[in-house]
């Protein structure tokens, strides 16, 4: 899984709000709002760019009642659809 090796970190110009654990994000470039449930949210704060996709797998396992296989496969998955949606840069 080569999301889990990157480093993500969300774009500039994203505007965001948190409100009770989930976040809306809206990309400007299409106008669109992105809602965001609990452990998506958790993620996307954590997108500096610093960490590694296996850095935020290791912090969701410290959060979240989950086992690796699908902490990895599901946090791979939102990386990736960060991604698609123009939320997060993979570096």
């Amino acid at each position: 899984m080569e999301t889990l090796e990157a480093r993500p970190r969300a774009l500039d110009d994203l505007a965001a709000r948190a409100i009770a654990g989930e976040a809306v994000v809206v990309t400007p470039a299409d106008s669109k709002v992105h809602e965001l449930d609990e452990v998506a949210t958790f993620v996307f704060e954590r997108c500096d760019g610093a960490r590694t996709g296996r850095d935020l797998v290791d912090l969701v396992l410290e959060t979240f009642e989950v086992d690796r296989p699908t902490a990895e496969r599901d946090v791979a998955a939102l990386l990736q659809t960060f991604v698609d949606r123009g939320l997060v840069e993979l570096r």
